[in-house]
């Protein structure tokens, strides 16, 4: 009997609240290649591979950071509701805690309240608590109010403004 073991990453999405999209500096972690994983998540349909983590591991010359946020955009643009993370892996003292970081708006500031705010979308990274920081708002029905911010939902068919505002950027960008 050999037991096969998987990553993570190969048990599928349905259960997933968030994604880590940035570990560490945004180049520190080495990609992963494809033949890391095992042969399902090889397989291709007209020639073109079929799972968008096997994608993301051949996009060129990303870090892991990289593949993740790829994987991450292509997840969501087919559905996913996943809260993008980051995190520092600061488990050496050579490497600085908080640098990236997770801001989560929360109702409250409770396990509780986070973890509300990371299933419902209401996340961003950053590279350091310096920021930048960024805002997101969204004024439905253009009456000067902003009602819904990050992981909000907005009606269809409702006349909306939204408004994304960085604060802190280097060069403006």
């Amino acid at each position: 009997y050999k037991r096969q073991t998987t990553a993570p990453w190969q048990w599928g999405t349905s259960y997933v609240n968030a994604i880590e999209v940035w570990c560490r500096s945004w180049r520190a972690v080495p990609p992963i290649a494809l033949d890391a994983f095992v042969p399902e998540y090889h397989r291709r349909r007209q020639d073109k591979l079929i799972y968008s983590i096997s994608r993301a591991a051949t996009a060129g010359s990303l870090s892991a950071n990289g593949q993740a946020a790829m994987f991450w955009d292509f997840e969501t643009t087919r559905g996913l509701r996943a809260s993008p993370i980051a995190g520092s892996l600061s488990s050496s003292p050579d490497v600085p805690l908080g640098k990236p970081v997770t801001y989560v708006f929360a109702r409250e500031k409770s396990v509780a309240g986070i973890l509300e705010g990371l299933r419902l979308g209401r996340t961003f990274v950053t590279a350091s608590k310096e920021g930048p920081i960024i805002r997101f708002a969204a004024d439905e029905g253009r009456d000067r109010s902003y009602d819904v911010s990050i992981g909000g939902i907005i009606p269809l068919n409702k006349e909306t403004q939204f408004t994304v505002q960085a604060i802190g950027a280097k060069d403006a960008k």
